[in-house]
């Protein structure tokens, strides 16, 4: 045997954090410190608890924590409710090889099996590598063109088997049929944006995950060839006419790195960064309130478009998926930030006023021809009409916290607090933000929760 499947497991299983580059492993605590602190303000909203209730009454009691509070489940069940609760506010990291929120999916998954098997912390940074590159590496292979699936869950639940078979120590086989059991059942449906269902399948990509590696170990073998076959995965997913030799710079380029990792600095889908970006620049920059504003046109990609489709948005999961509901709260609060996802926010009378006043287009001059559209995937051109008869503009083409416009460590470390103060215990984020930062030094994954 000598197809995708045992490219791919023999490299995650033989990963050694030390042949990493820093870059890498620097922006793979960045990872974590994000998905952990999205976790602990995400594990307070009625979805995570509904997920909490599920889990309790269907799964087993074990010692992996469940993130936000004291209850711990067996590695299955944890690995559900963290991954629900890491992307219910679509606040968690993006690659744009796939398109794909990388950290949600693998994170919960690797946590859930380094908390079982106590392994030290290098290790559980190498097992999360693991199950990332191989995730971004399929989505790079597989091209732009794969986002008409929903590629958290198609993509997320062979990168949750690949970082849950290294976290368990499984050997280049066992992995490989992982991700054979892995690719198997892969599948992700866009009607889910907008839904409660959206978070909820992103825990279930990391559980199902996480259970093809335990099964894998048990000696369940998945079919071979289910990646390249006439009838297998890019068959189905993509356009076909792959081998094992598109994975030939797995190991020498890093995805973590290159294209890098946006990360989100308001709790909507990505689409809608630059533009929020734009109009808050815009006020600030003229000396206006929100109230003073009479119209706003909302320039943007034909991409972006096709991600915020929630006009008028009746729930908080459609609100994410929305630009007349991520501009309209600046307006009308002032901010965009995690107290605006409420069920009273979306019905607030000046909120519903402030949302009649935005126009978004869909314009194809947003970069000039010879960039890079994958840095510009989502720019955005904001025009205000102010009551006093001034027009301004602003154009945003990558967002702060694109891989092309970084984040710096201090307002990653900032958004880590703000978040992690919602959560029972917020207090003690301090001690947790170092027990990550610090965590190649870290001699069991138990001590980084408990």
């Amino acid at each position: 045997m000598n197809d995708i499947a045992d490219v791919l497991g023999r490299w995650a299983a033989g990963l050694s954090l030390a042949a990493v580059p820093p870059a890498a492993q620097q922006q793979a605590l960045r990872c974590i410190t994000d998905v952990v602190g999205v976790t602990l303000a995400g594990s307070t909203t009625q979805l995570a608890g509904r997920v909490r209730d599920h889990v309790a009454r269907e799964h087993a009691v074990g010692a992996c924590r469940v993130i936000g509070g004291t209850m711990t489940s067996s590695l299955l069940g944890a690995a559900l409710a963290n991954g629900a609760a890491a992307h219910v506010l679509d606040f968690d990291d993006t690659c744009y090889a796939g398109i794909v929120h990388g950290s949600a999916a693998v994170w919960p998954a690797v946590l859930a099996a380094g908390e079982d098997g106590k392994i030290a912390g290098d290790e559980l940074i190498a097992a999360y590598i693991a199950g990332c590159e191989v995730e971004y590496a399929l989505g790079r292979v597989l091209g732009g063109g794969v986002y008409r699936w929903w590629t958290t869950a198609l993509l997320g639940i062979i990168g949750a088997a690949a970082g849950a078979a290294r976290a368990l120590g499984l050997d280049a086989e066992a992995a490989s049929h992982a991700l054979r059991l892995a690719a198997g059942q892969g599948s992700g449906l866009r009607p889910v944006f907008g839904t409660t269902a959206k978070p909820y399948l992103c825990g279930r990509a990391a559980q199902a995950g996480l259970d093809a590696a335990l099964a894998a170990r048990a000696g369940i073998a998945g079919p071979v060839g289910i990646f390249e076959s006439s009838g297998g995965f890019f068959a189905l997913f993509g356009d076909g006419g792959v081998g094992p030799g598109d994975f030939a710079t797995l190991g020498e380029r890093y995805a973590l790195v290159d294209p890098g990792i946006a990360f989100k600095l308001f709790p909507v889908c990505s689409a809608a960064q630059a533009a929020i970006e734009a109009t808050l620049g815009l006020l600030a920059a003229h000396g206006v309130t929100g109230g003073k504003v009479e119209h706003v046109r909302c320039e943007v990609t034909p991409f972006v478009q096709g991600c915020l489709t929630y006009a008028r948005p009746r729930t908080v999961a459609e609100a994410q998926f929305s630009m007349p509901f991520a501009i309209g709260c600046i307006l009308a609060h002032g901010a965009l930030d995690l107290d605006c996802l409420t069920p009273e926010r979306l019905i607030d009378p000046r909120l519903e006023q402030a949302m009649a006043k935005i126009e978004m287009v869909p314009s194809t001059a947003l970069f000039r021809a010879g960039e890079d559209d994958r840095d510009q995937l989502e720019a955005a051109r904001v025009t205000l009409q102010l009551a006093d008869g001034r027009t301004v503009g602003k154009h945003v083409p990558v967002a702060s916290g694109m891989p092309a416009n970084p984040v710096s460590e201090a307002r990653l470390h900032e958004k880590f607090r703000a978040c992690a103060a919602r959560a029972p215990g917020g207090g003690e984020a301090e001690a947790l933000l170092r027990r990550i930062t610090s965590l190649r030094e870290l001699p069991s994954a138990m001590l980084l929760f408990h």
